[in-house]
């Protein structure tokens, strides 16, 4: 029995579609919300600016939600002067980069703050990583993670964080996305009035959401503000966008199905229409899952992806004990290049373990044993 109050979904999402359109809410349909609920459904899912926006719009002056709108436009400012002040040492350094997800989704919402950020994804050219740590460290950041995933993390107080990709995807997962994206820098587009910044087109960066989205969806799961993103992005170039070419880029990355039934839900819950039972059954997953996914969703599809059951559950057991080389290439590049230096590995995760990933190995370990390997909601799209 799910525990997702569908209702206050609703709710939230009316009002989402009110702050993004410019309308005030009903005040027969605001009356009676529980704001204590809807505050914590819009916190768990990084949507409580927009919220309050549309609150705001109505009169409802909720200080709760003011001060987490408050905190989103304070950290859009102060994110937005850091990433110019790399930018810019990045154009005269002559190193290429492009902004990825909520870091161009951003500038499509009508208010700063209204999207809100966990931090700033940039894709940059993976030969110079050590170079980018030099201007990002100078900068005041301090390295959280550096050559040990695809993404090198960097931090500076009060609120920014920057996640640096050398590339895309990971082959763990899925060797679809992984190839397709594998070349990405040929499909990249030059900005206006610089000289190494790149974007994708609009076809590319849809594409390139859905497909990051599914990688989220099929692990840990993803959450509403995907919808939310899903619906700004459309407003801004749905009329103008080529279908056929999408659809044909979809069928390569093998995720069209996917990508028609989050079509389908983000039409029907903005326009008001009542749901079919599968789309209430995916907006369930992701209600569930919140912005970053849980462990039990990770561990249960990757035992499910693994053939299931018992079987699932032995596989992933040794996965995670004894890593396989693909998975060793893009978690610990450092050991894929110097093979002789992976027996030093073990003593590492080990430590690592014991020490800054206690909390989550017991997560996955409970969730381990708690799931059957059967197939979630989500695996009906």
């Amino acid at each position: 029995m799910s525990s997702v109050n569908l209702h206050l979904i609703y709710d939230l999402m009316y009002l989402v579609k009110c702050a993004i359109e410019g309308i005030v809410p009903d005040s027969v349909r605001i009356a009676s919300l529980d704001l204590d609920a809807l505050y914590q459904l819009a916190e768990n899912h990084n949507m409580t600016a927009v919220t309050a926006m549309a609150l705001e719009s109505a009169g409802i002056r909720d200080e709760t939600f003011l001060e987490a709108r408050g905190k989103a436009i304070r950290k859009a400012v102060c994110m937005e002067t850091d990433m110019h002040l790399l930018t810019a040492q990045l154009e005269a350094d002559g190193i290429w980069y492009m902004p990825l997800k909520g870091a161009v989704l951003k500038d499509y919402y009508p208010k700063l703050g209204m999207r809100q950020m966990s931090d700033y994804d940039i894709l940059y050219d993976s030969s110079f990583p050590d170079r980018v740590r030099e201007i990002l460290t100078g900068l005041g950041f301090h390295v959280d993670e550096y050559n040990m995933h695809n993404v090198d993390s960097y931090e500076k107080p009060p609120v920014s964080r920057f996640e640096m990709h050398r590339r895309l995807f990971s082959p763990y997962l899925d060797d679809r996305l992984y190839h397709y994206y594998e070349n990405v820098r040929d499909r990249l587009l030059p900005d206006e009035g610089t000289e190494y910044a790149l974007h994708f087109s609009p076809e590319d960066f849809y594409v390139y959401m859905l497909a990051h989205e599914y990688k989220h969806y099929i692990t840990g799961g993803n959450g509403l503000r995907f919808l939310m993103d899903t619906f700004v992005f459309l407003r801004r170039f749905g009329e103008t966008l080529d279908t056929r070419y999408i659809d044909a880029e979809l069928e390569k990355l093998g995720i069209t199905e996917f990508a028609e039934h989050n079509l389908h839900l983000v039409r029907h819950l903005f326009d008001g229409a009542p749901l079919l039972p599968e789309e209430e059954d995916m907006l369930e997953y992701m209600a569930e899952a919140g912005t970053f996914g849980t462990v039990n969703n990770a561990v249960s599809n990757r035992v499910e992806a693994l053939g299931g059951g018992m079987r699932g559950k032995l596989r992933f057991a040794k996965e995670r004990i004894l890593i396989p080389m693909k998975t060793l290439e893009s978690a610990y590049p450092f050991f894929y290049r110097h093979k002789a230096l992976i027996p030093f590995l073990y003593p590492y995760r080990t430590w690592k373990l014991f020490f800054r990933s206690r909390e989550k190995a017991a997560a996955e370990l409970k969730a381990l044993l708690r799931t059957e390997g059967k197939k979630k909601k989500q695996n009906k799209v």
